[in-house]
Parts: C-alpha cells; sequence; structure tokens
C-alpha cells in the first residue's frame, strides 16, 4: 500500500506535469470497487488539487476531473488525445501499453518521469533503451526505434530551453544578490579586520552550514560518510590555522561566519535552480544580476555624504570605490584571473557539478582550499610548509576520500549489474 506521502507526491507531480504541458488532467480509478484504497487517493488529490493548483489551472484555462477508469478508458481509446490520464501504478502500466498499441507502435512510446517539484527525466520507454543497449554490446540483434530516443532527446532539449518566467527571474535575481551583492562584500569587510589567510580558512568551512542548510531547506539526506568527511575536514582546516595560536578580530570573526552562511544560503539555492535551468544559466543569471546590484552600490559609494560616512566609519578603502581606476596592462592578466577563471570558469564548474551532485557534496570541494593553497604557496613563492599545515593537508585528503570513496565503488557494482 502507498503512504499518503507517497499519494501526496504522486498527486503534485501529475498536476505539475499537467500545467507544463498545458492539458487537462483526468484521474481514474476504481472507487465503485476498491470502495477504501480507491477512494483515498481519490480524496488526496482533490484535496491536494483544491490547496495548491487550482488557482494555477483556473489562470491556464484548464480542468482537473475525477472519473471511473472504465469510462476514461472507453473515452480515450476512440479520443485524438489532448489530455493527460493520471492512473495508479498497475492500471498506467496496463492502459499505456494498450493506447499504444491502439494509436501506433509499443516501440514509439517515450517515458517522462517527474518529481514533486518539477524535475523531469525523459526517455525512450523506460528500461527498454538500456536493455537494448546492452544486448547490442554483446553482438546480439536488437530492434530499437530511434525515433522514440529522438523524441525523448527532443522532450529534454525542450525542457532544458524553456523560458524564465517571472518567479523564475525573481528567484535567480535573489540569488544574485544574496550570493555576490551581499556575501562578497562582506567577505572583503571581514578580510578588512582579520585579514585574508585567516579569513580564506575559515570561509573554506562553509559546506558545514551547506550540509546542514540543504537538509532543511532541500530535504537532502545526510549519509554517515559524508558527516565523517565533514568532521574530518574541519578538523584539518582548525590544525592548518591553529586557533588557539591565533588572535582573530571579533568584528572580523562575525563578519566571516556571516560570509560563510550567506554563500552557503546561495549555494543551497543555487542547486534548487540547477535541475530546472543547469549550472551555466544560474551561474551567468546569479553573476550578471549580483554585478549588477554591486554596480549600483558602488556609485552609491561615490556620492559624497556617504564616501564621508564611509571614512568617519572607519572604512575609508570601501569609500569612492573605483570602477576602472588602478587597472592596467600589467596587472590586466590578474583581472581577467579574478574575473573570467574563478568568477567564470572556476563557479560554472561548482554548479554544473550540482547537476550530478547534492549540494553538500559539491560543497566538500571548498575544504581543498587549505590544503591546496599552502601546497600552491610553496609551489610558487617558496613558502615553507610548517607541520601543523601538512598535518593539516592529511585530515583534508583523508575526508575527502572518505567523502567520495563510498560512491566510486556503488557506481562500479551498478555497472557491473547492468553489464550482467
Amino acid at each position: 500500500h502507498n503512504r499518503d506521502d507517497s499519494i501526496r507526491s504522486f498527486a503534485r507531480s501529475c498536476f505539475t506535469y499537467a500545467l507544463e504541458v498545458g492539458q487537462d488532467l483526468w484521474f481514474s480509478t476504481k472507487d465503485t470497487i476498491s470502495k477504501d484504497y480507491d477512494q483515498h487517493f481519490k480524496l488526496i488529490f482533490q484535496e491536494i488539487f483544491e490547496k495548491e493548483y487550482q488557482a494555477e489551472f483556473e489562470a491556464a484555462k484548464l480542468q482537473y476531473r475525477y472519473a471511473l477508469i472504465d469510462d476514461v478508458a472507453a473515452k480515450v481509446i476512440r479520443s485524438e488525445g489532448g489530455i493527460i490520464w493520471a492512473c495508479k501504478n498497475y492500471d498506467g502500466d496496463v492502459m499505456s501499453d494498450l493506447v499504444a498499441a491502439a494509436s501506433g507502435s509499443l516501440p514509439m512510446m517515450t517515458s517522462v518521469l517527474v518529481s514533486p517539484d518539477g524535475n523531469f527525466e525523459v526517455e525512450a520507454a523506460h528500461g527498454t533503451g538500456t536493455d537494448h543497449y546492452r544486448r547490442h554490446q554483446k553482438g546480439e540483434a536488437v530492434s530499437t526505434n530511434p525515433l522514440a530516443t529522438m523524441a525523448a532527446w527532443a522532450g529534454a532539449l525542450k525542457k532544458r530551453g524553456e523560458h524564465l518566467g517571472k518567479k523564475d527571474l525573481a528567484y535567480l535575481t535573489l540569488l544574485g544578490f544574496v550570493g555576490i551583492t551581499v556575501s562578497m562584500p562582506v567577505y572583503q569587510l571581514a578580510v578588512f579586520y582579520a585579514g585574508a589567510s585567516t579569513v580564506s580558512v575559515l570561509y573554506s568551512c562553509n559546506p558545514i552550514f551547506t550540509a546542514v542548510l540543504a537538509v532543511f531547506m532541500l530535504k537532502e539526506m545526510m549519509r554517515k560518510n559524508h558527516i565523517a568527511a565533514l568532521i574530518l575536514q574541519l578538523l584539518g582546516s582548525l590544525i592548518i590555522i591553529n586557533p588557539f595560536d591565533t588572535k582573530i578580530d571579533p568584528t572580523g570573526l562575525a563578519l566571516i561566519i556571516a560570509a560563510t552562511l550567506l554563500f552557503s544560503l546561495y549555494s543551497v539555492m543555487g542547486k534548487h535552480s540547477c535541475a530546472k535551468f543547469g549550472g551555466v544559466v544560474v551561474t551567468c543569471f546569479g553573476f550578471l544580476s549580483g554585478s549588477v546590484f554591486l554596480l549600483l552600490i558602488i556609485l552609491l559609494t561615490r556620492v559624497p555624504a556617504v564616501a564621508d560616512l564611509l571614512t568617519q566609519a572607519g572604512l575609508g578603502s570601501f569609500a569612492s570605490i573605483p570602477i576602472l581606476d588602478g587597472i592596467t596592462l600589467a596587472n590586466l592578466p590578474y583581472v581577467l584571473y579574478v574575473s573570467l577563471g574563478v568568477a567564470g570558469v572556476g563557479f560554472c564548474a561548482y554548479f554544473l557539478a550540482m547537476e550530478y551532485l547534492s549540494a553538500s557534496e559539491a560543497s566538500l570541494v571548498y575544504f581543498f582550499k587549505p590544503a591546496l593553497a599552502p601546497f600552491l604557496a610553496w609551489l610558487v613563492h617558496g613558502e615553507w610548509i610548517s607541520v601543523n599545515m601538512m598535518v593539516g593537508i592529511v585530515c583534508i585528503l583523508i575526508g575527502a576520500l572518505v567523502s567520495t570513496l563510498p560512491g566510486i565503488v556503488e557506481a562500479k557494482k551498478l555497472k557491473k549489474q547492468e553489464e550482467t
């Protein structure tokens, strides 16, 4: 039997898909026979529709209706389609094959997997493509219809290329404001008070905040190996900065905690949009909108009255911020590296990784920073790597292995199972 939360997720997936494709939704069961179980489905569907989707359906001029499955079957088999027919699992398996056989060819059937929050996966008939490919690898003859695969590809491209709605634009604008406009200046203020090296290491602990926020905001599960990796990598970071022998300005500490929390929020919000729009769109739109806000703030600091207030507050370096002043041919490569390399390629790769990983898993890459920075400083500048840095680097690398190895092993097992 399905639990209520499972039925609710199924209902939301159906309503979401109907709105996506712009077609009426019909839900059918046999509640005249299964008077308790099927009736429960019917009531939950109606409750979810009235509370969460009725206004959107009316705005889109769409309808939702419930009917007995035999009534819908009689109508659908003679109709030209144009509706979404929602069925329970067994009913759907039988009726989809019946409709496909009556309308043309079973191999032409495609599958669209929809999650309650609107994520889509489009494929040829579920499992068929993979099964035929494995048989093809063994040299067996197969009869896969390439048009079904092409239809699946087209569906995926259509979903990826959908236009941004007003709510999407507002959300991505807020994403840029949090991650670029607010988090980055707070980070620079922290550097002003606490120093770059201390801030950069503490900032690298943002995966801890990201993991916690992802549990509450994205309902991600925290696996035991991820918790162990967080502990090991946090321990490594603490060993590197040696907090018992470091004096950190309280204001700087408060600012870096705020900047770290804001960036973690930025990561979790970005993950929420990656499945729908992809990491490239999330990165570009976030940075563009955030940069516009920053430009407005820069222009504001050039107002004499505002510049005087900042100077009186001891923040003279943030008064009358230049826009292009100071950029020369000598330092242009560094500017391009920071803007195109770090902000462009680096952050884009970060959000592209979130298309395949959870927010907490992707954020673990920041723990490599305290380990990588001393090594690069030794390689480029000849700076000595102290004992505590070496021990901290080892802890961080062990944590990275603890986080990634179980996933690699599990992926290899699944691949072997598919091959057999």
